[in-house]
């Protein structure tokens, strides 16, 4: 995409992405001699998680054409439209309570202005398209238990730029350099008072019994050291 788009820069961006393809070869050439040695085994969580390995219905569907369909309708709405709903459907309710989505209501809107912005100054943001959507639908689309938001934790950096551009957005509607500024503070009063209360009511949740329970199998703190002995 950015071959495409910037063509000036072309040649300097084959260049770096040639040398950053031959890093990451070598780099991970340790793991690709595991990996071809025994492959069976190096493939045993993707073929256990794969979407095309399900046998019979999943979740309703029967054929692998509906699954796709609403695996991605699944993935959108949990990422992009932040609709708490489909914490019945994966691995969801892991991570925060069943009546949260992904990210808090007034932090959402910002995420969503970011977005708007996004789509109509594509040009510019296109690149963070790339790196939203692709590894969104990668591990959302093509994997059972999902919408599971620690799979899609590489997006997450990016769902929080454009949670920055619809920040600054909202900045740019300043008509004056002291409305700039009372804004920015607010802005500033508000990011500290949304951190305290996600973190805040995230420890008040996972004190909870029903979220132990869902985050199992694990072992009680009084049962760790007989775990520790057993484990070695």
């Amino acid at each position: 995409v950015a071959i495409f788009l910037q063509i000036r820069d072309r040649e300097r961006l084959i260049t770096g992405f040639v040398l950053a393809g031959i890093i990451s070869f070598v780099l991970f050439l340790p793991q690709l001699e595991t990996m071809l040695n025994n492959w069976e085994f190096a493939n045993q969580r993707t073929s256990s998680v794969s979407v095309f390995n399900v046998e019979g219905e999943y979740l309703g569907d029967t054929n692998k054409a509906e699954i796709l369909f609403h695996q991605t309708s699944r993935a959108i709405r949990g990422f992009i439209l932040l609709d708490k709903s489909v914490a019945e459907y994966g691995l969801w309710a892991r991570y925060h309570p069943a009546d949260w989505a992904l990210i808090d209501q007034v932090t959402g809107v910002i995420y969503w202005i970011g977005l708007a912005v996004g789509f109509l100054q594509w040009r510019r943001f296109v690149y963070w398209w790339v790196f939203l959507l692709v590894p969104l639908l990668t591990t959302q689309v093509f994997s059972v238990g999902t919408p599971d938001a620690s799979r899609g934790l590489l997006v997450a950096p990016f769902m929080f730029l454009f949670v920055g551009v619809g920040l600054e957005a909202v900045l740019t509607l300043a008509s004056s350099e002291t409305s700039r500024r009372s804004l920015a503070t607010a802005a500033v009063v508000l990011v500290i008072a949304i951190g305290a209360f996600n973190v805040d009511r995230y420890f008040d949740w996972i004190k909870q019994e029903q979220a132990l329970r869902v985050r199992g199998p694990s072992v009680h703190v009084s049962e760790f050291s007989e775990w520790q002995l057993l484990a070695r």
